[in-house]
This record gives C-alpha cells, structure tokens and sequence, in this order.
C-alpha cells in the first residue's frame, strides 16, 4: 500500500454530456483544480491550453484521453454551432439533412475529444482525429535530391518519425497522386536527434517510382507527392517539399525544377506556392515533336534568351507589352481591340500574339502588330516582354505546364494586367484558384466592371482595391447592349460548368455535367424545335455527345457567336450569364447539384436576391420555368427578363457605354505601362 509520502498528483480527463472535464487529483483540495469545457464553444481542429498544469516528467508526453465522437454527437453540436450563429431555421434543415445522408452511408470524417500532456502543458483538441494524430506526431524529413528521367522517379532524402505518444504507426508509404504507392522504411524515434546522427544510414532512404508506374493511364494531371502512414488505423498525410532559399515570391515555385518527355507524354516536378512537389503529367502536343520546337525550347537556347533578355531590358529605350487571349488561340475577349488601340504609343511596343491555326488569323495576320505563336520573334518577345494584357493566364501564351523551366520562369516575372473574360460575380475563387494573391497567375492590375465586383474580388483573391480597376471588360465593347429582344429567332443554348470533383471519373457518362446536358436537352425538346436548341460542350464530353443524337445540337464555333444569337441561355454557374442578359436575352440558372458544388468549391456569390435570372433546383422547376416562359414555340422575353433582374445586372455590371477599352487605355497610361 503506498502512503502519502509516496503520493504523486496525477491529471485525468473524462467528457461528458457534451463536457469535457479536466482534472488535476492532488491530496491539497483547490478550486483550480477542474477545468470544465463546453465542446460547443471549441473551434474544429484548435489546439487549445487548459489552466491545469503539468508537475512531473513521469506526466510529460502522455495521452489523457481519446474519445470519439459519434454522427449523432457530431451533429448535434453543428446544430448548436449553427443556432449560437443565428442561422435561419431553413440553414438548421438542411444541416441535419446532410448530416443524416452522411451517417447513413458512413461518409462522415471521424472526430475525437483528446486532452494529452505536450512539453509539460496540458492541451485539448476538438478535430478530426487525422489532425490530432498530425499534431501528436512529428515527420522530420529533408530531400537532399530528386530525379526525374526515362526510370522514374528518384528520391533521396533523410527521413524519421518522432513518436513521443507511442503510438502504432504502420503502413508507411509514398503516394504520388492517387494511383501511384511506394512503401517506405522510416524509423521511428522517441525525440529529435542531432544532425550528426541524421547522416548515419538508417536515416537515409532512396525511394524510386517506376515510369511504368507514371505512365499508368489513370494518373491524372497534377500529382501531389505525400507521405502517408496509418496511425492508430487512422490514416495521416504529409505533403513533401523543398524550399528553394533563392526565390522571394511563392508565385515563382510553378516553373519545372526536373522534365522529361516519352513518345505520347510530357512529365515533370514543379512546386506549388507552399513548396510542395508536385508531379505534372499531360499529353504532348504535336509542336512539341517539330524540329522548330525542340529547336527553340531546347534547354540551351533557353537559357541563352533568358539571359539575355535581363541585358536587353536594361538597354532598349521602349518597353514591350504582349496581348493575346486564351491558348493564344482566337480573337474575341476584347485584348485584339485593346492592343489596336495600344500600339499607337509611343511609349511602348505593343503586339498581338495568336497561333498560326487560329480560326481568326486569317482574318488579323495583316496587321503590323501580329506575331505568331511559337515563331522565333514570339519566343524573343515572351523573354523580353515588361508586361502580358491578356483575357488569361500568362501560362495560357504557351504550352499550358510546359516543360520548359526557363520560360515558365520568364512567365511569371512579367506584370500581368487580367483583362478578365467574363464577370466574377457568381462562381466563388477560393484558396484554389490560380489567380489568388501569391498563385501562379496572381495578376498586378485586374479589370472589374463594378464596385461590388470590385468589392468580390478583393475579399476572394486577396487583391489590393488599388490593383483593381473599375472600368468595364474590354469583351463588351465587342458585343451590342441589348439588341436581342422579342422579336429576335428563338434560339436556346445550354452552357454547364465542368465540376473540378468529377475530374476522377473515367466515364464521363456517369458525371453529372452529362446527365444534366441530356435532361435539360431531352425537356427542352418538348417546347421548341430541337434545330434550335444549342450546346457549348465542355471539351472532356464533346467526343461523347457528338456521338449521340444531340451532336447536330453541338455549337463548335466562338462562344461569342452563339450568345450573339441565345435569346435563352440556361447555365448554373456560368459567367456567360452576364454577356448573354447584356445583349438582351434570358438566363435561368440549373443548380440541382448547389449543396454539393458549395460544399466543393465554395460558395456562390450572389445573395439570393442579387441574380439576374430565375433559378430551378430541379428539372421539374426547371419544366415549369419553361412551360411560362416558351409558347407555342417562342420565348416570351418578359417572362424571363424582370425589372428586378434588369436592377441587379446593372449593380453587378456597371457599364454600357462602349467605352470600357478606352477606360482600361487610360489606366495603362497612368500607370505608365504603355
């Protein structure tokens, strides 16, 4: 029996009727002794400190308590959550709905209450238990070089685990994507080691990944490199990088670090703006198996025009300013016009760059100011250039993720002034988005075409109001404000966005991006001729619907064309919907997926009283939106185009006139880009 002498304090925990109780047993009684936590007041995944303190080493690096939640907990305390908030009793709903869903087909992420003592302090934890597990154990890790050739990939890197806790930690491996697994040996230790030990061998490690393994046809795009193991049979990830001290701005990671091409693919490693890796795996396009091609973008040639370029631009008197739009492929966002209007500087070169195979270079080529794609004076300009004033990306002017590191390198050391090619006022740009603050294609100045725009797009991608202007897209100087109306042909176009979540389906039949287009279209037949139906197909399913009855419905001319003549445009997240009301014609917005798309991408901007068209969550909503609006086979335009909708477009965007491409001119000016 052990006497008092002997007695040492001792911390435990147990949760409660939603109650998390932390105490400390000690002989001396004290009101301090208890720390009492309402779960309902803890954020998800934050570590928080409790007043009890630890006393003794035999305490320090101990588990106090895991304790998982169940669904049925787990919803009651997002209904709490949401009551504290003051959401709507609609909002509480469809919460217990989605919860229930999730519960009932065992989706639901598994969440614990932990309290463990952590250097001496006392901490507790309301998350996933993927998270705490992450929190509780440390993955030291350095990559000393990596390779990538015609074997694979090879990785040789110091690795070890930190596993104060003891926890059962198995199934260690690497996971390049989805599809590619490697099992890896990493030791286990019991706290940090000395650099000197990390050079001992049994801390060192090659992992090599096959390149049959990378050639796997269901290896998607972007691939990130991470390192997984299971934890308790709870399965957590490490995403691995390597930072590069020589680069300031995190939107200078994208460019190649390692390349490689085989007879049908492109592939290489990049980083992400945190310095993850990332493997890179796409199609090779034609040009790049030209002598031209590999002529100019060998990695010599590169590197001489990149090096050059920084004596040049010291040197010459006039700076150099490139327009194009998107692929550099067509003509028809507006950056034509404004480039025309640019090279009259004096100040500045200006040039319209658009590919050889353009649909609309036949139409352009005369001009002085048009360089073709992938000729030698492109590659000149693209290293030489201050500026891009594009409708896209400055990767868009190239081969989209190329290989070649020094002109990627090039293309993201340029201003970048965004032209935009349509409104940013419906679709949410969340942390994903490449044209975020620090992303890859972080733009210096962007057009808007309000201020709530305006407003949108500094919250979103985290962009200066300053670097924002308020003067129209040049796209609707190209097209007439309002001259769809009444009397104009009944024409219908259906436009859906392609859903990033969809990405891993491998029969695009199964998408609801296919589904939807074949509802939509087979209900519209019903009320208008089916020769005046039109669809603009997302390229993943253009090959599959050409294929089906719908294939004479398939627009395959310029976007711009067909919401010339879309008396009715029916979307769900397009921006489309913005230059289509502005020419005068209907829009109804589709969104039965709108739950699942919000919880995917964020949500939607527009408060439910800001849109500009009627929405249907349902293709029986969707039937009787239809039903008012066509007769006998015409669209009745004051069925479709309220005051309110006329009132809200208005708010959103601002300008009518014409005259946007005459304000962004002025702008450049000012800024003396031109």
């Amino acid at each position: 029996m052990i006497g008092k002498s002997d007695f040492m304090s001792r911390i435990a925990a147990e949760f409660s009727d939603n109650k998390l109780i932390i105490k400390k047993e000690m002989l001396r009684k004290r009101d301090d002794n208890t720390d009492i936590i309402d779960i309902h007041d803890l954020v998800l995944n934050k570590e928080y400190k409790s007043k009890i303190k630890a006393s003794s080493k035999r305490q320090n690096n101990k588990m106090i308590l895991m304790h998982e939640i169940t669904g049925e907990d787990e919803l009651e305390i997002a209904v709490k959550n949401a009551e504290n908030e003051g959401k709507s009793e609609e909002y509480i709903s469809d919460l217990k709905k989605e919860y229930a869903d999730l519960i009932n087909n065992d989706d639901l992420e598994k969440k614990a209450v932990a309290v463990y003592i952590k250097d001496y302090k006392v901490c507790y934890c309301y998350g996933t238990l993927s998270r705490i597990y992450k929190r509780l154990i440390e993955f030291i890790y350095k990559i000393a070089s990596i390779k990538l050739n015609r074997n694979g990939i090879s990785i040789f890197m110091y690795l070890y685990i930190i596993n104060r806790f003891k926890f059962d930690i198995t199934n260690k491996r690497l996971e390049v994507g989805q599809c590619i697994t490697e099992d890896v040996e990493i030791h286990e230790v019991p706290g940090k080691i000395s650099k000197k030990k990390i050079l001992f061998s049994k801390y060192k490690t090659r992992i090599n990944v096959k390149k049959s393994e990378l050639e796997k046809t269901e290896v998607p795009i972007n691939n990130n490199l991470i390192m997984k193991m299971d934890v308790n049979g709870e399965t957590i990830s490490y995403y691995l990088g390597k930072e590069d001290r020589k680069i300031k701005k995190p939107r200078e990671y994208y460019h190649p670090i390692k390349s490689m091409y085989n007879d049908e693919y492109a592939f290489h490693i990049r980083r992400d703006n945190h310095s993850n890796l990332v493997l890179v795996k796409r199609l090779k396009e034609p040009i790049e198996d030209t002598f031209k091609f590999k002529l100019y973008e060998n990695k010599f040639s590169s590197f001489l025009m990149y090096e050059m370029s920084k004596i040049y631009k010291k040197i010459r008197p006039k700076k150099i300013n490139l327009f194009y739009e998107k692929f550099a492929g067509k003509v028809e966002e507006g950056a034509f016009d404004l480039c025309k209007k640019c090279v009259t500087s004096s100040n500045s070169k200006n040039y319209f760059i658009i590919t050889e195979d353009s649909p609309d270079y036949e139409r352009i080529k005369d001009n002085d100011f048009i360089v073709t794609k992938f000729s030698l004076k492109y590659y000149w300009l693209i290293y030489n250039a201050n500026s891009f004033i594009s409708s896209d990306a400055p990767l868009h002017v190239n081969i989209l993720r190329s290989n070649n590191k020094y002109l990627r390198r090039s293309l993201l050391e340029k201003k970048f002034v965004f032209l935009q090619h349509g409104v940013t006022y419906l679709k949410a740009h969340d942390t994903n988005s490449a044209y975020r603050n620090e992303k890859e294609a972080e733009p210096d100045y962007m057009i808007a075409n309000g201020e709530k725009e305006r407003e949108v797009i500094c919250e979103m991608l985290n962009i200066p109001e300053e670097r924002i202007w308020n003067t129209g897209l040049p796209i609707f100087d190209a097209v007439e404000y309002k001259h769809i109306n009444n009397d104009s042909d009944d024409v219908i176009t259906i436009m859906l966005t392609w859903k990033p979540y969809e990405e891993h389906l491998y029969d695009f039949k199964e998408s609801s991006y296919y589904q939807s287009v074949m509802e939509i279209y087979d209900m519209l037949s019903k009320y208008i001729d089916r020769d005046k139906i039109y669809i603009i197909p997302h390229p993943k399913v253009f090959d599959l619907l050409m294929n089906t009855g719908m294939k004479d419905n398939i627009w395959q001319g310029p976007i711009s064309e067909v919401l010339k003549i879309s008396k009715l445009l029916i979307t769900d997240y397009s921006s489309v919907a913005y230059n289509t009301f502005y020419q005068g014609g209907g829009v109804v917005f589709y969104q039965p997926d709108l739950r699942l798309y919000e919880k995917m991408n964020g949500k939607l901007v527009p408060n439910d009283d800001e849109y500009i068209g009627k929405r249907a969550f349902n293709i029986d909503q969707l039937e009787d939106i239809t039903k008012e609006t066509i007769k006998d086979g015409k669209i009745d335009l004051d069925k479709i185009r309220t005051r309110q909708f006329e009132e809200n477009h208005a708010s959103i965007n601002e300008f009518s006139d014409g005259k946007n491409i005459e304000r962004i001119y002025n702008k450049l000016i000012k800024r003396k880009l031109i």
